[in-house]
């Protein structure tokens, strides 16, 4: 489970590539696609290193001049998806 103490990064067997404005991601453990835009690719790119979600989501908020409690809300959904297709991992802080 992900939550706002958790650190995270991407899980390296993920492929990516941008193509027309969009992020598209590879599972090739899943034989899935899955397409990305705007905050979600930008959520995305963050990952290339360790982050802590607290932190990713106050990035995100002054980025995006949204609330920090609507960037937390949605953001973590968006970590639980991701963690349960296996795209990000937990890392030890």
């Amino acid at each position: 489970m992900v939550a706002k103490n958790t650190v995270i990064v991407r899980n390296d067997a993920i492929l990516s590539a941008a193509i027309g404005g969009e992020t598209v991601l590879m599972s090739a453990e899943q034989g899935q696609y899955y397409a990305l835009t705007a905050t979600s690719h930008d959520i995305w790119d963050r990952l290339k290193t360790p982050v802590r979600v607290a932190d990713l989501c106050a990035a995100l908020a002054e980025a995006y001049g949204v609330p920090l409690e609507t960037v937390e809300t949605d953001t973590l959904a968006f970590l639980e998806y991701l963690e349960s297709q296996a795209m990000i991992k937990t890392v030890q802080a």
